[in-house]
């Protein structure tokens, strides 16, 4: 019996095979149980109308503990659940009569369906915030930046988000999970996508992050000469685009050309490194590691 009006008009899924997990929510609104996990606790975050994700997981199934194939949703006033071999969410029961189901009948009562059979409500998507940003090009409303990863994960995936008034859009892929612990399932997140109903902040916003890894993969498909700008694409670093309507502190009103910051970046943004030879070894070397001993002597 749903606890409220937001838990009777969610709806949520999920199933497993083997190694693959997709998990479905449409229509979730404040006071729906899964709504704090997938809002992120946002205050613009006025409802959830679709989030939709597809993992690759750990073959749990090994050592017994997942089914090999399971399906669990819930919508309105009415549950289903299925899985192979059984597990404590389906524990196999018949209710072909419906004096099965009384107390006192021959199949006892099962519990309501809860987090831990969808894997948790939790979005499972990597969140990159890169430290510092180089400009490559930037026009007023738009700029184009390449940052360099803080760990390998980060250069990893795709993901692009746009706002427009009162309605986000998202899409990812790609990537590895924000959670990489030895209890949780996900390896990798093969795709993404939801759309919100927000409160109105910005008229538009678009923000895009493509990886090296993503574009090496372009280019390996492209076996052509017609498709040699994928193949240029391979080559480039991680990359952010960003373009707002009117300009915010993410997307300075600025003016940049091939690396040359001319007018209007702020200080997050730094300027691409030009010149007729490269940084000497030691100072490359003192840059990286200059932390690193600080941190050291310090201790000793």
């Amino acid at each position: 019996m749903p606890s409220g009006c937001a838990e009777c008009c969610g709806s949520t899924q999920a199933s497993y095979c083997l190694c693959n997990k997709t998990k479905s929510m449409f229509y979730i609104c404040p006071g729906h149980q899964a709504f704090d996990d997938l809002s992120e606790k946002r205050d613009d975050m006025c409802c959830i109308c679709c989030n939709v994700q597809g993992t690759t997981i750990k073959p749990f199934f090994a050592r017994g503990d997942l089914p090999c194939l399971k399906s669990v949703s819930k919508s309105w006033c009415c549950s289903s659940r299925c899985s192979c071999p059984l597990d404590d969410e389906q524990p196999g029961r018949c209710s072909l009569c419906p004096c099965c189901a009384l107390p006192g009948g021959c199949c006892a009562a099962v519990d309501p369906i809860p987090e831990a059979a969808y894997g948790g409500f939790e979005s499972a998507e990597r969140k990159v915030t890169p430290k510092e940003e180089h400009v490559f090009c930037a026009l007023p409303f738009c700029i184009c930046t390449l940052f360099v990863p803080d760990s390998p994960e980060d250069g990893w995936g795709v993901e692009d988000k746009c706002t427009c008034c009162c309605w986000e859009t998202k899409n990812y892929g790609m990537m590895p999970p924000q959670k990489r612990g030895a209890a949780d399932q996900d390896i990798m997140i093969n795709f993404g996508a939801a759309n919100n109903c927000i409160s109105p902040t910005t008229l538009l916003k678009y923000v895009s992050r493509t990886s090296c890894c993503y574009c090496a993969v372009t280019a390996f498909k492209s076996c052509c000469p017609c498709c040699a700008p994928c193949c240029i694409c391979a080559e480039c670093p991680t990359m952010h685009c960003k373009c707002a309507i009117p300009c915010d502190e993410d997307v300075p009103c600025a003016l940049a050309l091939c690396g040359l910051s001319l007018c209007g970046t702020n200080d997050y943004y730094k300027p691409m490194y030009c010149s007729c030879k490269t940084k000497a070894r030691d100072e490359v070397a003192m840059n990286k590691g200059g932390m690193v001993g600080n941190e050291m002597m310090s201790r000793a």
